[in-house]
């Protein structure tokens, strides 16, 4: 599923797996891509001293997620969902990975979120944060480092206003297959294995 752009997911109320195309998507194109000042002078003040990894630990970011979000009534990460995305996290072949952004301050995860990659395109599953505004920090310094890395595009799946903040536009299922039989290549492009300190972050 994934290698095709498909969402897979899992219904926590009947225990089966679903696979979501998105009759709406948001996707953004990095002509379009917004970086809000508000989260520029977090970035270079309030947060500076923070670090952002890719993959550090995805298994840490998966299971606070998932106890994030049971704190706040629940999620769609069933256990045999998540043991399947640690198995392909830790066994990417030359198209697809599941992988993980992470944002740490003294030594604790306080943001991060799960997502995959398919080719030279990059979805975003689903995310958390443990401290005000560093969940947007997270999502704009990720979108900072896929248009450097060269990613043609950000999948940030199912319409939620919010995302439109990045610049993501909405697009139908129809658009979406066109977007992806233009843009997409099978060949994975892999996230940075370094660890970034926020201040020093250029874009």
């Amino acid at each position: 599923a994934m290698e095709k752009g498909l969402f897979p997911m899992s219904d926590m109320l009947n225990d089966f797996a679903i696979i979501r195309f998105h009759s709406l998507k948001r996707i953004v194109f990095w002509e379009n891509f917004h970086i809000q000042k508000k989260t520029r002078k977090y970035i270079q003040n309030k947060f500076a001293d923070y670090t952002l990894t890719f993959n550090h630990d995805f298994k840490l970011c998966m299971d606070t997620l998932c106890e994030v979000y049971e704190a706040r009534g629940g999620h769609w990460l069933s256990d045999e969902l998540r043991a399947i995305f640690l198995k392909i996290h830790q066994n990417p072949d030359e198209k697809v990975s599941v992988d993980s952004v992470e944002i740490w301050h003294n030594g604790q995860l306080v943001a991060g979120e799960i997502g995959f990659i398919s080719g030279n395109m990059y979805a975003s599953l689903t995310g958390f944060h443990n401290e005000d505004y560093i969940g947007r920090v997270q999502m704009t310094l990720l979108g900072i480092f896929l248009q450097k890395y060269g990613f043609a595009y950000w999948d940030l799946g199912m319409d939620i206003p919010y995302k439109a903040d990045y610049g993501a536009g909405l697009y139908n299922r129809e658009e979406q297959m066109a977007i992806w039989d233009k843009l997409h290549q099978s060949a994975r492009i892999e996230l940075p294995k370094e660890t970034f300190k926020l201040e020093d972050i250029s874009y």
